[in-house]
């Protein structure tokens, strides 16, 4: 809000708001996260890609936060005006000049589902893993077809 920026970033795996910092590093390796600066799209050279270092505490999950990076943090009840972005040793280099807090104008969140049945078998895995649920042998089937 009230800046020329957009910020973000990517998550391959399960946004939940009870987990904690998420652990399976084999599936956080392709996280990063980014900034553009938004008054011309022609110049990338402000815009920064950061990928991540320290895949262990790359993603965070909690009730308090909304989507959650190492470094970009939509945090409390209210995203819009309590965000922030810290230099953070979890990705390649900071995405802000500021550590300030800043407010949040509008975001949003995209879910890319893989198709196939390996890519099926790992999220039915993940899901009973993350939630404790016990899936009837029906969802199952279904997942994986």
């Amino acid at each position: 809000k009230d800046s020329d920026e957009i910020l973000g970033g990517y998550n391959p795996t399960i946004w939940d708001s009870f987990f904690g910092y998420y652990s399976a590093t084999e599936d956080i390796e392709d996280c990063f996260i980014f900034s553009f600066k938004s008054n011309d799209s022609t110049d990338i050279a402000n815009n920064i890609l950061s990928r991540v270092t320290v895949k262990k505490y790359a993603i965070y999950n909690d009730s308090n936060f909304g989507p959650s990076f190492n470094g970009l943090i939509l945090f409390g009840s209210n995203y819009y005006d309590e965000s922030y972005c810290r230099n953070s040793s979890c990705y390649e280099k900071p995405i802000r000049e500021t550590e300030e807090e800043f407010s949040v104008e509008e975001y949003e969140v995209f879910q890319i589902m893989k198709t196939g049945k390996t890519d099926a078998k790992k999220e039915l895995k993940m899901r009973k893993e993350l939630k404790g649920l016990n899936i009837e042998i029906e969802d199952e089937e279904r997942i994986l077809k």
